[in-house]
């Protein structure tokens, strides 16, 4: 089956020697699809789907259409803030404090569309 597009499912770690990328093995499945779908009121009316995975739990991606290519600005933003991520955890002081920026997968799918990662405890 397809890996659920999710930061964590998407993240592949070095195998034991430290030498080749993988993707973990037991890494949530896409079950199926929910027949409902929310479309959302904004200029583009991106979709909310909902989806089942192997492991059991529920996960919501939001189905974008741009034709400006935000999706790809959308990832590079994303990936400059693992980096920031990644010097936050270096940093004794924003450990302590628990200081994070919140990520969130994007996968496109051509050079218009693609999916994204829902972030929980967001609006409609």
């Amino acid at each position: 089956g397809l890996l659920v597009p999710t930061r964590a499912a998407l993240t592949a770690a070095l195998d034991a020697g430290g030498n080749k990328p993988q993707f973990s093995a037991d890494a949530p499945r896409i079950a199926r699809f929910l027949d409902d779908v929310d479309v959302l009121n904004s200029k583009a009316r991106p979709k909310k789907l909902t989806l089942d995975t192997s492991a059991g739990r529920r996960v919501r991606l939001l189905c974008k259409r741009e034709k400006e290519g935000d999706l790809r600005k959308d990832a590079r933003v994303n990936d400059f803030n693992q980096v920031v991520n990644r010097l936050l955890d270096r940093d004794p002081a924003a450990r302590r404090r628990g200081l994070r920026l919140r990520t969130f997968a994007v996968v496109i799918l051509d050079e218009e569309c693609g999916l994204m990662e829902w972030v929980p405890r967001t609006r409609k």
